[in-house]
């Protein structure tokens, strides 16, 4: 049975994103997080399964990321599903993954897609930015 940390996380769309472009290029879909979501609180434990989608470029970040988390929760397995970056949309859509880890923004077909199959836009969680 999965945490419902990690199910709201998975129906939320977290989308980590690694970019050079500037806030205002991802203004759309972030980074913004909505006030309703409780900020996270660290649990005596976690069990379940979550998986990434995880571009080339972000998969070291992130399964250092994974790692570290399962240490904390020896319960909780955490796959990483190396793909190119649109490949990582379409498996959210599919319900094939639970979150997608890549170095580009969403494009605007990519978000109208998400619209349209969830009623909501995604969430984009910028991890890293690099000035011009």
């Amino acid at each position: 049975m999965k945490s419902p940390y990690l199910t709201h996380a998975a129906c939320l769309l977290v989308s980590i994103l690694l970019t050079a472009f500037s806030p205002a290029c991802y203004a759309e879909v972030g980074p913004w997080i909505d006030a309703e979501i409780p900020s996270y609180a660290a649990q005596d434990s976690l069990s379940g399964r979550l998986t990434i989608s995880v571009s080339d470029a972000m998969e070291a970040l992130v399964q250092a990321w994974a790692d570290n988390f399962m240490r904390q929760y020896p319960d909780l397995q955490i796959v990483t599903i190396s793909d190119r970056s649109h490949a990582g949309h379409t498996r959210l859509l599919a319900q094939e993954a639970d979150l997608m880890a890549t170095s580009r923004r969403m494009t605007p077909t990519e978000v109208g897609n998400w619209l349209l199959e969830f009623g909501e836009k995604p969430i984009a969680v910028p991890v890293a930015h690099h000035p011009q």
